[in-house]
């Protein structure tokens, strides 16, 4: 049965688990996935058993005239989309609705005469009313998935008409899920991204001498509170500590916050070590004494939920060092400050001396228990994960290729 996932972009290295999840659900569907903007330029690898519709494709005025002709002749389907579009008008910005336009569009050109559908649309903003149009052509039903951005930028009353449209949604956290739920009246479920975690503990070899290692795994954006961080590694070097921060990532913010390390003098203590594939991210973080994190609220009140990396750091052996927001305290309920999962002071300044002090515990703390790992593995693991998105997708009544849901294998 094929299974239309709607989404920003994919794959890409900037949502990782995305990309993962993708894969998993191949197992059971064909899946095409559209894509509503422009692929990142630091691109994931692809399934091959997954066909993309890039945001790329059906360009320009050709496209244009090939996508009215299909709607005169569809005028009961054409009459259900422009009443969903005038409605949307009223909900969402146009250059939101924009993007969404077009991949409603490449949803109904690609495939000829085939209606497409059902769809699942990941990402509640563009790829939204994507599906709302799509679904609205087909008569045919979707599932929503909401995340951070998406979530905190789209109007209330678009996400209220949204969530009622669909046959269920879900999100990431305990707080987007009450904040949906308050909005819409509807219920909205609770599913974690799934994450991989390792049976390996890191390198426990007494490394007493050696520089401190320290990373930290974010996009390079506001709210990732890079610019904060290369003030804590300024404040770390007057301090006399020997370290070298990775940060691994990219970003719109790249050249600016080369900038800033330049003009902080740290050269040699901090490396943008750039975009890596999961793998290569994973033995960054397994490999390091520390990993830091900070997550800030912008000015347009975009936000992080649970970061995968936190999960994934915790899980495989690594002592955290995060700012206290909703996601990591919830987290920090699961892995512990005895395993090394420590909230740093709400004040930046107070930063440099409790890493310094915890860059030394870290060393003793290496080695994940198995009781903090069977925990986070049931709680983030992606076999409870795919097994609860695998429910939501079965309210569109789709078959499935093979075995049931409380079959699924994730290797």
């Amino acid at each position: 049965m094929r299974l239309w996932i709607i989404t920003d972009s994919y794959p890409t290295l900037e949502e990782t688990f995305i990309n993962r999840e993708i894969s998993l659900l191949a197992d059971q569907f064909e899946i095409v996935v559209v894509n509503c903007v422009p692929t990142s330029p630091y691109t994931g690898e692809a399934d091959p058993r997954v066909k993309i519709i890039r945001a790329e494709d059906w360009p320009g005025p050709h496209a244009l005239i090939k996508l009215i002709a299909k709607m005169i002749t569809s005028p009961k389907r054409t009459l259900r989309v422009v009443m969903t579009f005038c409605t949307l008008l009223t909900l969402v910005p146009w250059r939101f609705l924009r993007a969404g336009v077009g991949g409603f569009a490449r949803c109904i050109l690609e495939f000829g005469n085939d209606v497409p559908g059902p769809f699942y649309c990941h990402y509640l903003l563009i790829p939204g009313t994507a599906a709302l149009m799509c679904s609205a052509w087909s008569e045919k039903p979707f599932v929503a998935s909401g995340h951070a951005v998406d979530i905190f930028k789209a109007p209330p009353r678009y996400l209220r008409h949204l969530i009622r449209c669909s046959l269920s949604t879900h999100s990431c956290t305990r707080r987007n899920c009450r904040f949906l739920r308050r909005i819409s009246g509807t219920d909205v479920d609770l599913i974690h991204h799934g994450v991989t975690t390792s049976a390996e503990d890191p390198d426990t070899q007494n490394k007493e001498g050696e520089v401190f290692q320290l990373v930290t795994v974010a996009r390079l954006v506001e709210k990732k509170g890079h610019s904060d961080l290369l003030l804590v590694a300024k404040d770390l070097k007057d301090l006399g500590v020997k370290f070298s921060w990775k940060f691994v990532g990219a970003g719109p913010l790249r050249e600016a916050l080369q900038m800033q390390t330049d003009q902080l003098n740290l050269a040699g203590f901090v490396e943008w070590v750039g975009p890596l594939s999961h793998c290569e991210t994973l033995d960054y973080t397994r490999n390091a004494d520390l990993f830091v994190y900070r997550s800030i609220v912008t000015a347009d009140g975009n936000r992080d939920g649970i970061p995968n990396v936190l999960i994934e750091a915790a899980a495989n052996g690594t002592a955290v060092f995060t700012s206290p927001f909703l996601g990591a305290l919830g987290l920090k309920k699961i892995a512990g400050s005895e395993f090394g999962f420590e909230i740093a002071p709400r004040e930046l300044p107070d930063w440099a001396s409790k890493i310094a002090e915890l860059l030394v515990l870290s060393r003793k703390l290496r080695g994940c228990d198995p009781a903090v790992r069977d925990a986070i593995q049931h709680h983030f693991g992606w076999e409870t994960s795919m097994e609860r998105i695998l429910n939501h997708l079965d309210k569109l009544q789709c078959p499935k290729a093979g075995q049931s849901n409380s079959q699924v294998q994730v290797l």
